[in-house]
């Protein structure tokens, strides 16, 4: 299927997401933070990324400026929680995010969610 980079510090969440999308065929590669996540995506560009808002070292924000900045096609979906940034929708979309999904969410959710995005 589709080759996506997954950036999630949080190590339950992160597993999930794992779980959600290799269960769906997806081949991931985890990054820790956003740096992390624009070296790997430089050295062998994805057809989506998965972030979380609330990444460490490179918060999510920048994280996204950061790939449109580098890849304006690339799709990106954005984990929010409601209690970051106000509005984490609004906010998260004018930064360049394709959509988002808020947590807490299902495996069928996020898999149905990036099965979308791949086919836009």
């Amino acid at each position: 299927m589709a080759k996506i980079i997954v950036i999630e510090s949080d190590s339950s969440m992160n597993s999930f997401l794992q779980t959600a999308l290799c269960s769906a065929g997806h081949t991931l590669r985890m990054a820790t933070d956003g740096k992390d996540a624009l070296a790997k995506h430089k050295a062998d560009p994805a057809l989506l990324i998965v972030l979380d808002l609330c990444s460490p070292r490179m918060d999510g924000l920048n994280t996204l400026r950061a790939v449109r900045d580098q890849d304006d096609l690339v799709k990106i979906l954005a984990i929010t929680q409601t209690t970051v940034l106000g509005d984490p929708t609004a906010v998260a979309l004018a930064a360049g995010a394709t959509r988002t999904v808020e947590q807490p969410c299902s495996t069928p959710e996020i898999a149905g969610v990036v099965r979308s995005m791949l086919k836009e």
